[in-house]
């Protein structure tokens, strides 16, 4: 148990403002979320990461009068794919897979 705190403490030290970058501090705390990501749901992080790279781009290509619609169109139907083809493979059943943050995805997106 004193291993586990001390190895908490020395890297919370490590990444305190005053010795760290803004950058290497949000690096560390993107890589903390994908191992969690990873833990949860497997490959299917690469559909999370699609999902939010189409996103992303969607939003830096299309015209700034339409970027609402087309960023809409795909989280939804991107969304609605992912559920019917859980249905499909796993209906009435609960597992976890990524139709739980690919709607919370959808929600902030839109």
């Amino acid at each position: 148990k004193q291993w586990y705190q001390r190895r908490v403490a020395i890297t919370a030290g490590i990444l305190h403002p005053k010795r760290a970058s803004a950058t290497l501090r949000h690096l560390f705390q993107l890589l903390i979320g994908a191992i969690f990501c990873y833990f949860c749901f497997k490959m299917q992080i690469f559909l999370i990461l699609l999902d939010t790279g189409v996103c992303y781009l969607l939003m830096k290509l299309s015209p700034s009068g339409f970027v609402h619609i087309t960023v809409f169109v795909w989280a939804i139907l991107f969304m609605s794919v992912s559920h019917i083809y859980r249905m499909y493979t796993d209906y009435n059943g609960y597992t976890l897979d990524f139709t739980g943050p690919t709607m919370i995805i959808t929600m902030k997106v839109t």
